[in-house]
């Protein structure tokens, strides 16, 4: 009869003592908001508390079953075996006695501090909170304050932009730098007189935020190849193949300067059907001659590197 009163009140003040120290716990032991912080020993108190819980937890919910059950069976496999029932009686004695012991710690600590404690101390914005929360660290900052340089949560490795050094290109005497207004495949390749340089702005405020699509390849200050029309004479690329919308884009911001240069007749032809006009695309019939150490021969033909715009203000 008292090891059956026992059972009794250790299971009817199981359920309360649990509720009390946070009981079932199955993690995570480290906190995940701060997994990946130098921890504070507000973050140390509640891991070894959350382990304690761990441990509470495992007891109760497997050792404890799994031993009464246990006993259980060797009452029922020994039921005129008096060894046999009372090892039965001892194991579940024990089991029970141990959870409640357990578990009775935390109400004792509790009733300690209720005595010892004064949860009404002022602290700036409030009182000071009851010694659970000081337990848990929850009056303690978890993680330890690093100096700005160092991230701490979330972690990530800094990024740091590596920024390549640029070269200075000064342009002939007259001359202006034209990498304001568009981006230049070739710094050394760049320059154009100050009239130029106006309509190249006056472009890019044309074209808007799709300026950056457009690519100065070639100027005829500091050209490869000789230009028909001289020093004037720019050429442009899309930093690519254009597509006929950019190039009808370019001719429209910059009306009778621009035309479409291909010595390609499938590259003409597709331009004249998605509606560039012919009258400004200088298609293959036009580029007839061939280069030899940059210089166009075959008589009187035109040459041409490969398709792109030329603008010729």
């Amino acid at each position: 009869m008292p090891l059956f009163a026992l059972l009794f009140i250790g299971l009817f003040a199981l359920p309360s003592l649990a509720h009390a120290g946070g009981i079932p716990f199955f993690g995570p032991i480290i906190p995940e908001a701060y997994s990946r912080c130098a921890a504070s020993w507000g973050l140390l108190i509640t891991v070894i508390n959350n382990i304690i819980s761990l441990l509470l937890t495992l007891a109760i919910v497997f050792v404890a079953p799994i031993m009464i059950a246990y006993a259980g069976f060797l009452f029922v496999v020994n039921p005129v075996n008096a060894s046999g029932k009372e090892e039965a009686k001892k194991i579940l004695t024990n089991t029970i006695v141990g959870i409640v012991i357990a578990l009775a710690g935390w109400m004792i600590v509790d009733a300690i501090m209720a005595v010892l404690y004064n949860a009404n101390t002022p602290v700036a914005g409030g009182a000071i909170g009851t010694w659970v929360d000081l337990i848990g660290s929850k009056g303690v900052p978890p993680c330890i304050p690093l100096k700005a340089s160092l991230e701490q949560v979330p972690s990530k490795l800094p990024t740091v932009e590596v920024v390549p050094p640029t070269v200075g290109v000064v342009p002939p005497t007259g001359l202006v730098d034209a990498s304001t207004a568009f981006s230049c495949k070739n710094p050394a390749s760049c320059q154009v007189s100050a009239a130029t340089k106006e309509k190249l702005d006056q472009m890019k405020n044309n074209l808007g935020a799709s300026a950056s699509e457009y690519q100065i390849t070639e100027t005829g200050v500091n050209t490869t190849v000789a230009h028909a029309s001289g020093s004037n004479n720019l050429d442009m690329s899309c930093h690519g193949p254009c597509s006929p919308e950019q190039v009808k884009a370019a001719i429209a911001a910059w009306p009778g300067s621009v035309k479409y240069e291909t010595n390609s007749q499938s590259d003409y032809n597709a331009m004249i059907s998605a509606g560039v006009s012919a009258a400004n695309i200088l298609g293959p019939t036009w580029f007839t001659g061939t280069f030899s150490n940059g210089v166009c021969s075959t008589g009187a033909g035109h040459c041409i590197t490969g398709s792109h715009m030329s603008l010729n203000p």
